[in-house]
């Protein structure tokens, strides 16, 4: 059975879009632990394949390790949205492309973070528009074959490898020895 921890304190800081909470909690033997933990939106990843199989990804600039890095679309889930539209959203604005949806599932970020990730498939995935981005996206779209995105997720090269991995599984797409 898991032991209860309760929040008793917390000094949330915030620099540009980032919060980090410094958060104190009351352990189950009485002790007060402190803790810093990000804090987050949700995230809506979405894993799409078009009619020739191959998976649709972004090639984008991330800031933190300093490189383009090729991933799956996602993004922040806006106030009263829900996850689904968000996936539908996300994959529309970035990518130009649309299909048919099913959920995945959800999960944390990182174990020191507040922000979940909710996995969607987009099966058929057609282009039916081109990519409306922010002044900080330049991304580029690109197609995968599965062998390699699965490839490229193995590398360690997919920020999101978690999510990945949760949507290759759902389709049954993950070989286990």
């Amino acid at each position: 059975m898991s032991k209860i921890y309760k929040i008793v304190n917390e000094e949330i800081t915030e620099v540009s879009r980032f919060k980090v909470s410094k958060r104190t909690f009351l352990t189950p033997d009485g002790e007060e632990k402190t803790f810093n933990v990000m804090v987050g939106r949700e995230i809506a990843v979405v894993m799409a394949i078009n009619e020739s199989n191959e998976i649709v990804v972004i090639r984008h600039f991330r800031p933190g390790p300093g490189i383009e890095i090729v991933e799956l679309p996602a993004g922040g889930i806006d106030n009263n949205e829900a996850p689904l539209e968000a996936a539908r959203r996300e994959l529309l604005e970035e990518t130009g492309y649309t299909g048919d949806f099913e959920f995945v599932g959800s999960t944390f970020s990182n174990p020191n973070s507040t922000q979940v990730r909710h996995v969607f498939i987009c099966k058929n995935a057609k282009r039916i528009s081109g990519q409306n981005l922010t002044e900080f996206e330049n991304m580029v779209v690109e197609f995968m074959s599965i062998n390699d995105f699965i490839k490229h997720t193995r590398s360690g090269q997919m920020p999101i490898t978690d999510c990945a991995f949760m949507a290759l599984d759902y389709l049954k797409l993950l070989k286990y020895e």
